[in-house]
C-alpha cells in the first residue's frame, strides 16, 4: 500500500544541504636566480631569469609533486615566476595564467641594488626595513602587497573553473604576506618567516573555515639539513630577520626575490 499523499498545504521538503567545497591551494616560489646570489632587490625589473641552480631546483620540485593533484597554475608574470611554473608544469596537461598581482614588491629606485650596499648607506632604505607597513613615496610596503596578493588566493579558491587543486608561482614577499594572513600572524611579523627557492607551502580550505596547514616551506631537499650552506635571500620581509633563504623580507640581509 502506498503511503498517503501529504495535505496540500503541507511545507515542501528543504533539499539536502551540499558539502562544503574543498580547496587546495599551493604556494610555490620561484627558483633561484643571479639577484639571489649577489643579494639584489629585483623589485619589477625585467628579465631576470633562473640561473643553472634555479632551474635545476625547479626540476627538482616539478619531479617530487609530479603525483600531485593539480588543477590549475596562477603565476606571476615576472620571467623567474613563469619559468618556475613552466618547468613545474612540463609535461603536465594543467591550464597556466598569469596574474600581474602576484608580482614581487615593487621596491621603486632601490630595485637593482644590493642589499648590503642599502644597509649601509641609504637612511630611507634602512628606515623602510625597519618599518615595511610604511613604504616611501613610489614604493610598495607591507598592506598594499598583502592586499593584491590575498584577492589572488582568495579569488583562485573561490573559482571552482580552476578546480580544487590550484597552485599559485610567486616570490618571498607575496609568499610571506599570504601566510601572514591565513595564519592570523601579525603583518611586520611576515619578515621572520623563511621561503626557500622553490620550496612549497599547502594550504587546505573547507568552505569559508580558516584553512589547514599541510605544509609549510617543504623542500625536496632542505636546506635547514645543511646548515654551512650560505643563506640566500631575497625579500623586503628579510630586512631585520636573521638571514634566510629568501631575500626583500626585511632582514639586515633582505631575501631577493
Amino acid at each position: 500500500m502506498n503511503p498517503p499523499a501529504p495535505p496540500p498545504d503541507a511545507p515542501a521538503t528543504e533539499a539536502a544541504t551540499p558539502p562544503p567545497r574543498k580547496v587546495t591551494l599551493y604556494l610555490v616560489r620561484h627558483g633561484q636566480t643571479p639577484f639571489n646570489v649577489e643579494h639584489r632587490l629585483p623589485g619589477h625589473l625585467p628579465d631576470i631569469h633562473l640561473n643553472d641552480e634555479g632551474v635545476r631546483q625547479a626540476e627538482q620540485l616539478a619531479a617530487a609533486v609530479r603525483e600531485m593533484p593539480l588543477t590549475a597554475v596562477v603565476s606571476s608574470p615576472l620571467e623567474r615566476a613563469r619559468e618556475t611554473a613552466e618547468i613545474v608544469l612540463r609535461g603536465r596537461d594543467v591550464s597556466l595564467s598569469f596574474d600581474p598581482r602576484l608580482m614581487d614588491t615593487d621596491v621603486a629606485r632601490w630595485a637593482g641594488q644590493k642589499i648590503e650596499d642599502l644597509n649601509k648607506s641609504d637612511p630611507a632604505w634602512q628606515q623602510f626595513a625597519r618599518r615595511p607597513t610604511q613604504p616611501p613615496e613610489g614604493a610598495e610596503g607591507f598592506y598594499q602587497v598583502s592586499a593584491r596578493v590575498v584577492a589572488v588566493a582568495e579569488d583562485a579558491r573561490h573559482n571552482a573553473a580552476l578546480g580544487d587543486f590550484v597552485m599559485l608561482v610567486a616570490h618571498a614577499d607575496v609568499l610571506k604576506l599570504i601566510i601572514t594572513h591565513y595564519l592570523r600572524l601579525p603583518i611586520e611579523g611576515a619578515h621572520w618567516l623563511q621561503v626557500p627557492n622553490a620550496s612549497i607551502t599547502a594550504l587546505s580550505f573547507v568552505g569559508e573555515h580558516d584553512p589547514s596547514v599541510l605544509a609549510l616551506n617543504w623542500l625536496p631537499a632542505p636546506t635547514w639539513l645543511r646548515p654551512t650552506m650560505p643563506p640566500q635571500n631575497e625579500s623586503v620581509a628579510s630586512v631585520q630577520a636573521p638571514p634566510a633563504d629568501d631575500p626583500v623580507g626585511f632582514q639586515s640581509a633582505p631575501e631577493q626575490q
